[in-house]
């Protein structure tokens, strides 16, 4: 019986066919990570915005030369990245690997984009990415809309990049230097900024809003006013002191007061306050002293016109069912519990002239609040009735 051999292949054809074969399930990024396992644990992928849509850039260094592939997904991005690897060091491997769909990088093939949407989902996509920017007139600064305002300076940033047609995404850098400082680095395609500053939170931000001005060229007076407006939503139900330490605390400038007495008469002092390099000085009773100083570093350094600040705790509303059903001292530890601070501590209430009733006090802001009243407990509310009025302002509306 005669056998018939429909085809002959060679030792190292059968080789080369198992190897396609093996190949075959693989895909390039896989592959790649085969062959360079090192490498592919140190390649970065980032998103950018590239013609009105969402796309990802993957990067590796291998033999000290770096590769780069886009697609419209972080695994597009990958296979393309890891493909250009394989071109270079295993041509004839690339052959046999797998074909993903729509691995054209960034080309619309049979109603199919590159990440395998269909086209009438790209084009959504691309809607909502490339919201234009106003301009300002005639001149090239963007202005951003209003709804913006409110934004940290590091999401403003992230959302004007991707909104703006042609920018990549930023991309952060923030390195420990000495002393507790922190330098935030911010990269834009080929431009980048920097800035060294106490604390990673406000050197991001520090760097995020030099970014916008320098990279993006925003509107310097619309992020000065949307600068202006965080401020004040920060402190709204604070005094002026407390208002002060607050945005100073946010932005990790050192502050601190020191009293003195005032060769005035009448027994007013006077208060100096330092912020950062700023020197402020007010002198006044004891108990206004500190809000006057507060006032003056609030006006030069934030801009904030605390007197004429309507949400600034400069007319703190207490709903008229709480004032039947709550005592004064209850709403004032409700207040300064919702504030983060502790609740007020009154001293034993003394009797005041025997038979004439009771004076209690307290202190708050280094500052020493009186009542008096007929008896123990009706002289701790006048105490926090007190400090309600004139450290707070708290206005009592009458009720119905």
């Amino acid at each position: 019986m005669q056998e018939t051999f429909n085809e002959v292949i060679t030792l190292d054809q059968y080789v080369e066919r198992g190897k396609a074969e093996s190949l075959a399930k693989k895909t390039p990024f896989m592959y790649f990570r085969e062959v360079f396992p090192n490498e592919a644990t140190q390649s970065i992928t980032q998103q950018i915005c590239k013609d009105g849509r969402i796309a990802h850039v993957s990067r590796v260094s291998v033999g000290g030369e770096e590769f780069v592939g886009e697609g419209r997904s972080k695994q597009l991005s990958k296979h393309a990245m890891a493909r250009s690897v394989l071109a270079k060091f295993c041509p004839l491997d690339l052959q046999y690997l797998q074909q993903l769909k729509g691995e054209t990088d960034m080309q619309t093939c049979n109603n199919v984009l590159a990440d395998g949407l269909p086209l009438e989902q790209g084009q959504e996509l691309e809607q909502t990415v490339a919201e234009p920017i106003q301009t300002n007139g005639s001149s090239s600064h963007l202005l951003p809309s209003t709804e913006l305002a409110s934004k940290p300076a590091c999401q403003l940033l992230r959302e004007l990049c991707q909104r703006n047609s042609g920018g990549s995404l930023p991309v952060f850098e923030v390195t420990k230097l000495e002393n507790n400082e922190v330098a935030c680095k911010i990269t834009i395609g080929e431009r980048s900024v920097e800035v060294v500053s106490k604390g990673r939170k406000v050197a991001k931000n520090l760097a995020a809003t030099k970014a916008l001005r320098e990279l993006l060229n925003v509107e310097p007076e619309w992020l000065e006013k949307a600068e202006s407006e965080r401020n004040k939503a920060a402190i709204i139900g604070l005094d002026a002191q407390h208002a002060l330490l607050k945005l100073c605390t946010q932005k990790c400038i050192p502050i601190k007061f020191h009293s003195e007495k005032s060769a005035q008469p009448n027994g007013q002092m006077k208060v100096v306050c330092q912020v950062g390099e700023e020197i402020f000085e007010a002198v006044g009773s004891k108990r206004k002293v500190r809000t006057l100083v507060s006032t003056k570093a609030l006006k030069k350094l934030f801009d904030i016109d605390y007197d004429s600040f309507a949400g600034a705790g400069a007319s703190y509303q207490v709903h008229p069912i709480d004032m039947q059903t709550k005592t004064p001292s209850q709403l004032l530890n409700e207040l300064l519990t919702s504030q983060g601070h502790s609740p007020v501590e009154y001293a034993e209430a003394q009797t005041f002239q025997e038979g004439l009733g009771f004076r209690a006090s307290a202190k708050f802001n280094d500052e020493e609040y009186e009542g008096w009243a007929p008896s123990k407990k009706k002289a701790k509310q006048e105490v926090a009735r007190s400090i309600l009025s004139n450290a707070f302002k708290v206005s009592f509306p009458n009720a119905e």
